[in-house]
């Protein structure tokens, strides 16, 4: 749990549409935030792949600009 100065972000990427066909192939996702990258596990590559994972950064409120 973030203390009370920190903030969490949270990000869900739930699945996936049109990727085209790849056999033998895994899947993930980079996201990044604040020069920070985070990975999803691989999942099985498909049309529509269903990826079902949330990323997470634990942000400090003195470093965060609301412009």
């Amino acid at each position: 749990m973030p203390q009370p100065d920190r903030i969490l972000l949270v990000v869900s990427i739930l699945e996936g549409r049109n990727f085209p066909n790849q056999s033998s192939c895994q899947l993930t996702v980079d996201a990044k935030f604040d020069g920070e990258i985070l990975v999803t596990d691989p999942v099985e590559f498909s049309s529509t792949p269903d990826i079902n994972q949330e990323l997470a950064w634990e942000l400090d409120k003195k470093n965060i600009s609301t412009t």
